[in-house]
């Protein structure tokens, strides 16, 4: 790894620390209640199901923020390339390079 790759992780690194967290969207049971109201449970339980899939979904939104896939699939020191370099060295008259 070279010292600008060092460097440009080290950005990345900082810059993802300095990112302010988001707030999680708290649950508000009362306002999906009558939603279940065709299901044969009592208010308990139609609290508890709400809880879960509300935690389901939750999961869901933050597994979808924090998985970064270029990184699970080309490894941890995986930089995109500048906007001038020559990623892609095209021969071929016809076909313009695309990024």
């Amino acid at each position: 790894m070279t010292t600008e790759d060092e460097l440009a992780l080290a950005a990345r690194d900082a810059a993802k620390a300095d990112e302010t967290p988001v707030r999680s969207l708290d649950l508000d049971v009362d306002a999906y209640m009558s939603e279940l109201d065709d299901f044969d449970m009592t208010d308990a339980q139609k609290r508890e199901l709400l809880q879960t899939l509300w935690s389901i979904m939750r999961g869901f939104v933050d597994l979808g923020f924090e998985v970064d896939v270029c990184s699970v699939v080309f490894g941890e020191d995986y930089l995109l390339p500048e906007d001038d370099s020559a990623g892609v060295d095209s021969s071929h008259p016809n076909k313009p390079e695309t990024r």
